[in-house]
């Protein structure tokens, strides 16, 4: 989840929309938590509970997400925030 302006463009030479942005960020912190070592992966990482499915973005504006979490998410989504837990921020 990300905080601030979904439409917001980053300032370098090839600009970056805010959801592009923070997804790519998301999957490099994914792989960077998730690295195998002699004892196993540092940390499991399940990205398949999103509001868009295993194909929709990893990363979404966290006004989206507590629209999705109103309107439409399933008893069993609230069931598994409750096993969330943050591992950067």
């Amino acid at each position: 989840l990300f905080t601030g302006d979904f439409a917001a463009e980053s300032d370098g030479p090839k600009p970056l929309g805010a959801t592009l942005y923070y997804n790519r960020l998301a999957q490099r912190v994914s792989a960077a938590l998730s690295v195998p070592t002699a004892a196993g992966p540092l940390y499991e990482i399940d990205t398949r509970l999103r509001p868009s499915g295993t194909q929709g973005p990893l990363v979404v504006n966290v006004d989206s997400f507590a629209r999705y979490q109103r309107e439409s998410a399933w008893t069993w989504e609230h069931m598994a925030l409750t096993r969330a837990r943050p591992v950067f921020g």
